[in-house]
């Protein structure tokens, strides 16, 4: 299935006539919408449930409103009831092995004091009376209802998909669904009811049993069940409601510098820490400067004084002055002619060193002289303490200025007591949530419990000798037929359960891509919570896991089963990224987004997917968009490209 276009009619806050082509290229799946709070991005999401499903469409807005009372709500403000509005959506699909364009169109209008909804059908450009008559069935076959949550999701509710006692009752529907044990479970009710029947046929000859108190102790139990699941229900919403609270208050937080407020005593250590490093290359530098430093200064003069004093080798007039003194000495003990030769070659090397001393004008040793070596290695010792001051010059200059940015704690005090507001009614809430799914479950196994009390009194009266004999073996045989029929159904959950398992794990590994440990999933058949384990098969508990593997492990829920369904389906993906740290959003916009589905429509803000993310994102978009409130108009519109801001700064890379 391919969506083409979508068009919107005074819907909402999109006044006037708007069509947005959906259609991918090929090899590009995702179809990327931008658009900031309030600028109709959930209108535009309610639209595409609202005209698949018409009443049975799962949309934000709704709640327990009545279904004309929620249509009049959705036309423009600015338009007449009277006047309406619609949508249409044109889809490709495959028909009896043959690719076919439908299109369907939904109008409202106000007529009297109700509203009236026309629903017509076109099949490849030709209006179908048939189809139209029995739309909800048709679409039911494109796509069931019942699985349209694994491919339309928000991704800032999903997260609860990875703790197991959450994700379990949405493993169990979408298992149910996608295998068909609702219809295997509502033949075994059928067989239950004829059996009722059938054993009521022979109760008349019979007092022995009575089905009376567990009918109506099973009924009683029935309507309980039903009254808690609203309950837990309306629990859920308040939470997910709570949750995107939460999610603004630590979004306001961080725009207030509230996390620079928190670490500002680790940012005063850092920066005295840093002082006193200052402080002691300081020491160093003076040390160096007050010893030899200052001959780097002076390093070609020492080089000309060196290759002078090779000259007069390496003699000083200190030096030739105590060996003239030694030669006079010599001198004068010498009286023959051949001493007095060796005395006049000595004074002659005398005169020479002499005259070449006296060139230097310098009185200095030439091992005095610092060598070429000791002068690099002293030129790499300033540099290097020289660089490490100016790193922590830059680093004390930033602790400086994120101190300086910590907001006072005045100006916090609101929004944290707004947050620990909101977290304590979460927490609340989970409270309640968990108190309701023991009610559930408790009222479960009674109904479980009773359920077999019925069988066990059908199966006795079933083999009581009556003259009803066909009664008996209606019953006989339908007791059988509901014992093959429920293990068929456990077979069936049990295979497929462990296929899904495999596939949780192995859309897991492709998201995560980490390779230091890899972690396994597996599905108790007995209650379908999720169960996490090590290599080594150790059992790990869900809140080991980070925030954002959380994240990854309920996506890899729903892209299993979704690809355990069989079903080639667009992807709608609502706030993909907003609670994860930017790891984790890499993986998912690397690993998920361009292999979701051959069509991924991604509706984010560009806070979640900014610059750097569309251009990862890049290679794999057909076509962007971004949903703009124009104030002039009173409407929003769609322009296209995503951010134009994003764009830009896209052109100068």
């Amino acid at each position: 299935m391919i969506l083409n276009e979508l068009t919107l009619t005074n819907f909402g806050i999109y006044k006037g006539e708007h069509k947005v082509a959906l259609t991918p290229d090929n090899k590009k799946p995702i179809i990327l919408f931008g658009a900031y709070n309030g600028s109709g991005k959930t209108t535009f999401l309610d639209a595409l449930q609202l005209v698949l499903y018409g009443k049975s469409a799962k949309t934000s807005g709704r709640a327990k409103m009545a279904y004309d009372d929620y249509l009049r709500l959705l036309i423009n403000r600015d338009i007449s009831p009277k006047i309406g509005a619609g949508l249409s959506l044109s889809f490709t699909t495959l028909q009896n092995g043959k690719k076919e364009k439908i299109e369907v169109s939904r109008t409202w209008a106000e007529s009297g004091n109700n509203i009236k909804e026309h629903c017509e059908v076109k099949r490849n450009d030709l209006f179908d009376q048939v189809t139209s008559e029995r739309w909800s069935e048709f679409v039911e076959e494109v796509i069931n209802s019942e699985i349209s949550e694994l491919f339309f999701f928000d991704g800032e509710k999903i997260e609860g998909l990875a703790d197991p006692v959450t994700s379990s009752s949405f493993i169990r529907s979408g298992i149910y669904s996608l295998l068909g044990i609702n219809s295997i479970e509502s033949l075994i009710k059928s067989l239950t009811q004829i059996e009722k029947r059938k054993a009521a046929e022979i109760n008349e000859n019979s007092s022995d049993i009575s089905l009376e108190v567990e009918e109506k102790t099973a009924k009683e139990l029935s309507q309980k069940l039903e009254k808690i699941a609203q309950e837990r229900s309306s629990l859920r919403a308040d939470l997910d409601r709570i949750s995107k609270e939460i999610g603004k208050s630590e979004e306001d937080m961080k725009n207030s510098g509230a996390n620079l407020y928190e670490n500002r005593h680790k940012l005063q250590e850092k920066l005295s820490v840093l002082s006193e490093k200052k402080k002691n290359i300081n020491t160093e530098l003076i040390d160096l400067a007050a010893a030899r430093s200052p001959l780097l200064l002076l390093e070609k003069m020492l080089s000309e004084i060196k290759n002078d004093l090779k000259n007069s080798s390496g003699h000083s007039q200190k030096s030739v002055d105590l060996f003239k003194n030694e030669v006079l000495i010599i001198k004068e003990t010498c009286h023959n002619e051949d001493q007095l030769s060796v005395i006049r070659a000595l004074e002659a090397r005398i005169k020479y060193l002499s005259e070449e001393v006296e060139k230097t004008s310098l009185d200095i040793e030439l091992n005095a002289m610092p060598t070429n070596e000791e002068l690099s290695e002293l030129k790499e010792t300033l540099e290097r303490k020289i660089k490490d001051s100016e790193t922590i010059d830059d680093e004390i200059d930033n602790t400086s200025k994120n101190l300086m940015a910590v907001p006072s704690e005045d100006k916090i005090k609101d929004i944290v007591i707004q947050l620990n507001k909101h977290q304590n009614e979460k927490a609340k809430l989970e409270t309640k949530i968990e108190a309701t799914d023991q009610i559930l479950s408790e009222i479960t196994s009674q109904q479980d419990k009773v359920s077999k009390e019925i069988s066990n009194k059908l199966a006795a009266l079933a083999s009581q000798q009556t003259s009803q004999i066909v009664s008996q073996r209606i019953l006989k045989h339908s007791q059988k037929s509901k014992e093959t029929l429920s293990k068929f159904k456990d077979e069936l959950i049990h295979k497929h359960l462990s296929t899904l398992s495999k596939e949780i794990t192995s859309c897991f590994r492709d998201l995560q891509r980490k390779t230091k440990f890899n972690l396994s999933f597996e599905i108790n058949q007995s209650n379908f919570s999720l169960i996490i384990k090590k290599l080594n098969d150790e059992e790990v508990s869900a809140k080991t896991l980070s925030a954002g593997e959380r994240q990854l492990l309920a996506v890899a829920i729903l892209w299993a089963l979704a690809k355990s369904s069989g079903k080639i389906l667009p992807t709608v993906i609502d706030t993909p990224l907003g609670r994860l740290d930017m790891p984790h959003r890499q993986k998912l916009l690397n690993n998920y987004f361009p292999r979701a589905s051959n069509q991924v429509l991604i509706f984010a803000t560009d806070a979640e997917i900014s610059n750097d993310q569309y251009v990862t994102l890049k290679p794999f978009i057909s076509r962007e968009y971004t949903i703009i409130y124009d104030e002039s108009s009173e409407s929003s519109k769609f322009s296209n490209n995503y951010f134009g801001e994003i764009n830009l700064k896209l052109e100068t890379i």
